[in-house]
């Protein structure tokens, strides 16, 4: 940046204003690329939302004038970083370029634009849209043979699948991002792989092999200072240890997670925290310690949304089940129905058959206790429908992964 500032003082005085601006776009345009390489093979590791920006910053300052294809490539990493906060904001950058007819050709950058929306319209809650744009990201990463932009989506897709259910389908895709990863030589994308893997193979309730993928990444691949993998590694622990009934063992780890997030500035972060937090006092049936938590939650998503009035949880649907079954088995009966009527409608479009079970078992029980009954009837009616549906679909989601473990293996040998 010092260099960049005397060949500009040297150009208003007119003085060797050829030799300084032709070695300083060289100068840049190397350190530009060495910055990218260093993103790209994950060396270079954003431990917080304050160092992704600094990185951004650098790469701003080492831009050479006038390169087009830099400009691009430096704009990818704007649409990631500088609307993380505003996502709203990040779907309106993003779709700048995708209507671009000159980037109609690019079919790699174009794909990282996709990507980047389609992680801003998950945060804004807009599932379908996302999923659409993951798709189109993923035909032009693979129409453009790029091993790195191939992982990520389908490391995205994955999330998407895992979330909806599908755990097998998510499965799949990450044991492919792993080996793209590898191919692409980032260790990052690595270590996230295995971390999510372990997330998958929690939600099929495989808990030993979930603890074994996410003790390989914390032993070998997250960096003593990577709060924020410490913290999501922590998280999948406690969401293990609850889902076994070990909640005092939870509890404590969701209070660590929370502690990160508080150390690293990250109030988005805390919040969604408190609500998994919210989830293990259900589980322990202290329903007036759980009413007391809605409280707190609520100040805290008052306070973030006095500087962002679009602000959401990220867990935004599931909180408002954690709220209706917390109010309704505390006696707050009317305000608890409503709430699942509010959490029906979010969670249906999400298209996960374990959450509306859930739903539809909390909420008859507060339909029962609100005397109506045959509400009660048709809601562990529909609660019996999804059992049978998720039952039928762990076996075959066992069997495709059986099936893609063993083809593997084949072709391996």
């Amino acid at each position: 940046m010092r260099r960049f500032v005397q060949c500009l003082l040297l150009q208003l005085g007119c003085v060797l204003w050829l030799a300084c601006s032709s070695t300083h776009a060289q100068a840049d345009a190397v350190s530009f690329d060495e910055l990218i390489r260093q993103l790209e093979q994950g060396e270079r590791v954003f431990y917080d939302a304050s160092a992704a920006r600094d990185f951004l910053q650098q790469l701003k300052q080492q831009l050479p004038p006038g390169d087009e294809k830099r400009q691009r490539r430096l704009q990818r990493e704007v649409c990631q970083i500088d609307y993380l906060t505003d996502p709203s904001g990040g779907v309106q950058f993003a779709a700048r370029f995708i209507n671009d007819p000159a980037l109609s050709s690019d079919h790699l950058t174009l794909s990282y634009f996709y990507q980047c929306r389609a992680a801003h319209l998950l945060n804004l809650g807009e599932v379908a849209r996302q999923q659409e744009d993951l798709t189109q990201a993923l035909a032009l990463a693979n129409s453009s043979e790029d091993a790195l932009a191939q992982a990520n989506v389908l490391a995205a897709q994955a999330d998407v699948y895992s979330i909806r259910g599908e755990h097998a389908e998510a499965l799949v895709r990450l044991f492919k991002a792993f080996e793209l990863f590898q191919k692409a030589d980032n260790r990052q994308g690595v270590g996230l792989s295995l971390e999510n893997i372990a997330a998958a193979f929690r939600r099929m309730a495989e808990y030993d092999q979930a603890i074994e993928y996410l003790e390989t990444s914390e032993r070998e691949y997250i960096a003593p200072n990577d709060s924020y993998r410490q913290a999501f590694v922590l998280q999948q622990k406690a969401f293990i240890y609850g889902e076994m009934g070990k909640t005092p063992q939870a509890r404590a780890l969701m209070q660590q997670v929370r502690q990160i997030y508080l150390e690293i500035g990250d109030r988005h972060y805390a919040v969604a925290t408190l609500i998994d937090m919210l989830w293990i006092s259900n589980l322990e049936q202290k329903y007036a310690e759980s009413v007391e938590l809605i409280g707190q939650i609520e100040n805290e998503i008052q306070k973030l949304k006095q500087k962002d009035p679009a602000f959401r949880p990220f867990n935004q649907a599931i909180y408002q089940l954690y709220q209706a079954e917390a109010l309704s088995e505390y006696g707050q009966l009317q305000q608890g129905l409503r709430k699942f009527a509010e959490a029906e409608q979010m969670l249906a479009s999400e298209q996960n058959p374990r959450y509306l079970l859930m739903l539809h078992q909390a909420w008859a029980r507060a339909e029962a206790k609100a005397g109506q009954y045959q509400n009660a009837y048709r809601l562990l009616d529909v609660a019996g429908q999804l059992q049978e549906k998720l039952n039928s679909q762990a076996k075959q989601q066992r069997e495709a992964l059986l099936r893609f473990q063993s083809d593997s293996e084949l072709q391996s040998h």
